[in-house]
């Protein structure tokens, strides 16, 4: 994880110790949620929406098939074996929640990687955009009716754009 994302309150010891004794998956994976503008609501446009329907693996069995790609910036393991599973908790990235900490990140990661410098750019310029639309993020609940709809709305659209390509 970055130092600028966290688990959300729900995730508590027991529930990763569960995740770590699976004996049926070997990674789980954790939607990340963009916060925007405070620490109370995050992106929810529709290119948002569409990237919280993925997930990043961040638990994960050890193995040896294991690695991480030569990369300046970002770079994650790869080498999983399958199956992962997508948990119901989620991450807060916080990064986008203060404009400035944001555009000056994105000015590092052109100064560390220069052959990116565009897509920086475009990520500056769509930074001003105040068109943002945003929800109020509420804590993952178990009774909740409306965290698991949104739980469930998003795996169907994980499915439909992603599961063939690359987790089957």
């Amino acid at each position: 994880m970055d130092v600028d994302e966290i688990f959300e309150d729900a995730l508590e010891r027991k529930h990763l110790n569960k995740m770590m004794n699976s004996k049926v998956f070997n990674g789980f994976g954790f939607r990340r949620y963009h916060m925007w503008g405070d620490e109370e609501h995050y992106q929810s446009n529709w290119t948002n929406i569409m990237e919280l329907s993925r997930h990043s693996p961040y638990l994960f069995k050890n193995t040896s098939q294991l690695f991480v790609r030569n990369a300046n910036i970002h770079c994650g393991v790869e080498g999983l074996i399958k199956p992962i599973m997508i948990s119901v908790f989620r991450i807060k990235h916080f990064a986008d929640s203060n404009i400035d900490y944001r555009t000056n990140a994105y000015k590092n990661y052109i100064n560390v990687d220069p052959s990116r410098k565009e897509m920086y750019k475009k990520f500056m310029k769509q930074l001003k955009n105040d068109k943002h639309i945003t929800r109020k993020f509420t804590e993952y609940n178990f009774l909740n009716l409306k965290t698991w709809l949104d739980y469930f709305i998003l795996n169907i659209l994980f499915m439909v754009f992603y599961i063939k390509r690359k987790y089957l």
